[in-house]
């Protein structure tokens, strides 16, 4: 089964946090009471960000970050700092717990990226907690490095350990770490020219320089567009569609839109929105127009402009 990791955010979510505390620090490793409720909340609960494995809607691993101190640590330990790698910003992580039937997959592993992964998002360069002495050789491996005494009870025996970003790319996990992949349509990459671009002096927008620069964008755009007239407009690929619907609505013609997936569609909701007079040849996401019934179809109903996308997701219109 996947497993996911997210921040907990839902009263199940912590619900089960609870619940799973009870389970590792209550009845497999005795730290704390047994209550009538099977539930344990962390002293800490308010001040501590949950982060969660989850198969299905089941919490199966978490672990609290907290940065608040003192810490459990300062507790335990005289002068914490002074066991401490240099460093700016520390948080202390606890309670890290994994369901037993799950602690043969990678659950351990990916809690470990996803600390990482947090830990450098919100600024921490080192993270401390108390690693039970039963699974020191797993802490390690997640590239966590002991320091000082143990600390607890004979029961309930802890060792106190530090984790840096160094550490953790040297560990198991962190060379097994896979990389974030992001599914969304932005943000793009910048290429190096243009960076390097934005770095320099900007240009008033009155100024003759940027009209010379405009001037000679839009010879450029003419020669590679073969238009008689063209205009740079600050927007996306929505204001452009709503600037050529405007064109098309101004010619007073019936025209031809083509859509075979999501951005062509998009096409036929700005036409619709514009007013346009217009005939629709559609297919299926992703399968290939037919130009013969396209041909067809421009003769059945009389039309003098095409509307299409094409290439890489760029709106094109052809007056015919």
């Amino acid at each position: 089964m996947a497993i996911t990791y997210k921040i907990a955010s839902t009263a199940e979510e912590f619900e089960q946090i609870h619940r799973l505390n009870y389970q590792t620090f209550v009845l497999e490793i005795p730290q704390h009471s047994p209550n009538e409720e099977k539930k344990l909340v962390d002293r800490f609960h308010l001040q501590n960000t949950y982060l969660i494995a989850c198969a299905a809607n089941k919490v199966v691993g978490m672990v609290a970050v907290r940065d608040q101190r003192p810490f459990s640590l300062d507790e335990k330990l005289e002068n914490l700092d002074r066991y401490l790698p240099k460093h700016q910003a520390v948080c202390e992580i606890r309670l890290l717990a994994v369901e037993k039937k799950y602690r043969q997959s990678r659950v351990f592993f990916g809690l470990a990226q996803f600390i990482a992964n947090y830990c450098l998002e919100q600024g921490y360069d080192l993270a401390i907690m108390s690693g039970t002495v039963r699974q020191l050789k797993l802490y390690r491996q997640m590239g966590f490095v002991p320091f000082a005494k143990l600390v607890g009870t004979e029961e309930a025996l802890y060792q106190p350990m530090y984790l840096t970003k160094e550490t953790f790319l040297a560990s198991l996990a962190g060379r097994l770490r896979s990389c974030r992949l992001s599914f969304l349509p932005g943000p793009v990459p910048i290429r190096p020219e243009v960076a390097a671009s934005l770095q320099g002096e900007a240009i008033s927008h009155r100024s003759k320089a940027l009209q010379r620069l405009m001037a000679g964008v839009k010879k450029k755009l003419k020669a590679r567009t073969g238009s008689p007239h063209v205009q740079v407009l600050l927007g996306t690929g929505t204001l452009a569609n709503d600037c050529i619907a405007a064109q098309l609505k101004l010619k007073g013609e019936k025209g031809l839109i083509l859509a075979n997936g999501e951005f062509g569609e998009r096409l036929i909701d700005h036409a619709a929105r514009a007013g346009l007079q217009y005939a629709v040849y559609s297919q299926p996401w992703g399968q290939p127009l037919d130009r013969a019934a396209i041909a067809a179809l421009l003769q059945k109903e009389k039309a003098k402009w095409l509307w299409a996308v094409s290439g890489r997701h760029q709106p094109g219109c052809l007056t015919i």
